[in-house]
Formats: C-alpha cells, structure tokens, sequence
C-alpha cells in the first residue's frame, strides 16, 4: 500500500489468518458428558480430513480405559474416529489426550476428552 501524501508514513496493514495443515482434526476437544460412578458415557466422534489423499496410521489413546475406532471416509481424504471410555474412571473431572498419527508430514494431531465421574447412589 502506498500513499501520495507528502509526510505520511507508510501504512500498517495487519493480516489476519488461520494457518490450514494438510490434515486436520474437528473438534479438537470432545466434552463426554457427566455419569455416575460405574455408569457408561456415550463415545464421541471427530472427523479427520485432509487436502490430500492419507491415511490413519495409529491412535494412541494413553489411557487403556479409552478405546478408538476408526472408520474409512467416503474418500480416501477422510476418516471418523470413535472414542469411547470403556472401563471405570475414579470420581471426578478427567481430561486425556488423544494423538493420531497419519502418514500426512507434520506432527500428530490431538484431541482432548474430558468430561466428569460422580460418586455414585
């Protein structure tokens, strides 16, 4: 941008973005809900897409309470991935940290997943 105007700095134009990989994850964080101890949450669901086509290389879960299932996309650019908590969780709110590698370059993407464990009656 420039200007004719005669002891005027240059202007300051600010840019704004949002930096897109070539995979990406959505959401980035799953709230599960609230259950009482003992009780079963119901598994959520994120979807992994990309520009290009890739695969779902491994999901690591780090807890062996949690379980992952990934299902194929209508295209090679796209997966859905279950997540569900299948064994019990100590009262109170949790929050865990799903990575899923792909063979897209880059770092694994994550999810968090949170929700709460209440002493059961």
């Amino acid at each position: 941008v420039t200007t004719d105007r005669a002891g005027v700095p240059p202007p300051t134009v600010m840019i704004q973005g949002t930096v897109r990989g070539d995979v990406e994850v959505a959401p980035s964080s799953l709230f599960l809900g609230g259950v009482r101890k003992g009780g079963r949450f119901a598994p959520g669901t994120v979807a992994v897409t990309g520009r290009l086509p890739f695969t779902i290389e491994k999901v690591e879960t780090g807890d062996p309470a949690f379980r992952a299932t990934v299902r194929t996309g209508a295209t090679d650019r796209s997966y859905s991935i279950e997540i569900a908590v299948e064994g019990d969780l100590v009262p109170g709110r949790f929050e865990r940290t799903v990575r899923i590698r792909t063979s897209a370059p880059g770092p694994p993407l994550e999810v968090t997943v949170s929700g709460v464990v209440t002493e059961g009656r």
